[in-house]
């Protein structure tokens, strides 16, 4: 989990229920829903996610492998 550059919103990583590593992004004030959940792709290690604040990006990548996914935030 990380902050998304406020107060408010933060992002999770995790598994879908047929094992897909996906990422979801919640409100704080309503965690009943994400307000965005996206597949990110169906390797097996843990996806740690980091969020650079400046740039409003996302990086996923996981220990050991060897790309970087990205996503551009905008609110």
């Amino acid at each position: 989990m990380v902050w998304a550059g406020d107060n408010e919103t933060i992002i999770t990583t995790g598994f879908s229920k047929i094992s897909e590593r996906q990422f979801a992004v919640y409100d704080l004030k309503n965690l009943s829903q994400p307000l965005e959940m996206r597949r990110l792709d169906d390797y097996p290690g843990i996806a740690f996610p980091f969020f650079d604040e400046d740039h409003k990006v996302l990086y996923v990548a996981g220990k050991g492998e060897s790309a970087v996914t990205f996503y551009q935030f905008s609110k």
